[in-house]
């Protein structure tokens, strides 16, 4: 049975698996972006949301159309097929996801999609006759394939899949101004209702991927912060040091909960021995940190 396959196209290992599928996207057309790049120049790292009911992947911003124009920014433009098992036509939209897959790799375009083994995001890196070929999160454990009448046929029934073809990349202002601004107002009605009780809420669903994106902002500010440091003003550099410090209070106090136990435990245990402080200075941090992204962009 004949084969259309990239070679090369490899998922990195991320609670937030979208950001691993496109970053895994990005290294096969040959970006040499850092992962905290990629990370916080689509704006995960900094995502806060308290939506109810707060999900294990509360801080993931993948839903925002805006996401998807951020990419751009990256040096992507993403073609997209989306749909739910409970539409009419159904069978028709597994149709699409299949053709777009199809012509994506055949133009030699890297793909990724929605659940094509767990509930996350894999790279597509082939096809053959009437299979997806994928690598992502749990794949090892099973045949790297699925048939595409099978797509989104699981209790949850999203259809998410996406075909990215490279475009020209914003320039560094650019896509930090833009990302900032994205994070600001993603985030602001969650921060501007912030307690010590959602706080604990937030950790109590959400702690790996909060700690992950957390990690990923300290990373991505500072290399902003380089990659502009010679276009930036005393009091914009004053307004990234004080963004850095702030997400770094937060990533320290969240890695004194992983020193106690492995990030793989259940959330819940994470809560045993935090105390009102730290609830506290999280919550202080979170929208001291806002602030501060929302005067570079402002300033940029």
């Amino acid at each position: 049975m004949k084969k259309n396959m990239l070679q090369g196209l490899q998922w990195k290992p991320l609670q937030a698996s979208h950001i691993g599928a496109i970053k895994g996207c990005l290294d096969f057309l040959k970006y040499s972006y850092s992962l905290a790049w990629v990370y916080g120049g689509l704006g995960q790292a900094f995502s806060f949301n308290l939506s109810e009911p707060i999900y294990p992947s509360a801080s993931d911003i993948r839903k925002s159309e805006r996401f998807y124009k951020l990419l751009r920014n990256l040096g992507c433009d993403v073609k997209t097929v989306y749909g739910h098992k409970s539409q009419d036509d159904f069978a028709e939209v597994q149709k699409r996801a299949w053709e777009l897959i199809k012509l994506g790799i055949n133009a030699g375009f890297p793909c990724y999609g929605w659940e094509l083994y767990h509930p996350a995001y894999y790279l597509i890196y082939g096809y053959d006759q009437n299979r997806y070929y994928f690598n992502g999160p749990g794949s090892e454990e099973k045949p790297e394939s699925k048939l595409w009448m099978e797509l989104g046929d699981t209790n949850i029934g999203i259809i998410d899949m996406h075909a990215l073809r490279p475009i020209q990349p914003a320039n560094n202002n650019s896509l930090v101004k833009q990302v900032l601004q994205f994070a600001v107002e993603f985030s602001a009605e969650s921060l501007s209702k912030l307690t010590e009780e959602s706080v604990y809420a937030y950790l109590k669903t959400a702690f790996q991927a909060y700690y992950e994106a957390r990690h990923y902002a300290v990373e991505f500010l500072k290399e902003a912060r380089e990659k502009l440091l010679a276009e930036l003003s005393n009091s914009l550099l004053s307004f990234f040091d004080r963004a850095i410090e702030n997400y770094m209070a937060i990533y320290k106090v969240l890695n004194t909960f992983t020193e106690q136990l492995p990030l793989s435990a259940a959330p819940n245990n994470y809560q045993e021995n935090i105390e009102m402080q730290e609830l506290v200075l999280l919550r202080d941090a979170e929208i001291n940190g806002l602030e501060s992204l929302q005067k570079i962009a402002k300033a940029l």
